[in-house]
């Protein structure tokens, strides 16, 4: 999905609350700021997550931060289940 495609489904979807779809309206005459916001997913970097404030897969914003919770609890989650399994194998049988 391109960048004009996302930026299409936050303005028409649900989820998204409508001071983010407003804000969104806003740039709608500006193909580059639609650009600048949607053409990529802000990235973790070594200093964490860190970027401009507002709508857009390319902005720190509500979506973004449920997004990092959930990856960071399947990691959290996969690493208790190796840490489990690495003990269950280290565990001496009497």
């Amino acid at each position: 999905m391109g960048y004009q495609e996302t930026y299409q489904t936050w303005l028409s979807d649900p989820y998204f609350d409508e001071a983010t779809k407003e804000e969104l309206r806003a740039i709608a005459d500006d193909p580059k700021e639609i650009e600048e916001r949607f053409y990529m997913d802000l990235e973790f970097g070594t200093a964490g997550l860190r970027g401009i404030i507002g709508a857009g897969t390319n902005r720190m914003n509500f979506m973004l931060c449920v997004r990092q919770h959930r990856v960071l609890q399947i990691t959290l989650r996969n690493r208790e289940c190796r840490i489990a399994a690495w003990q269950s194998l280290l565990i001496p049988v009497i």
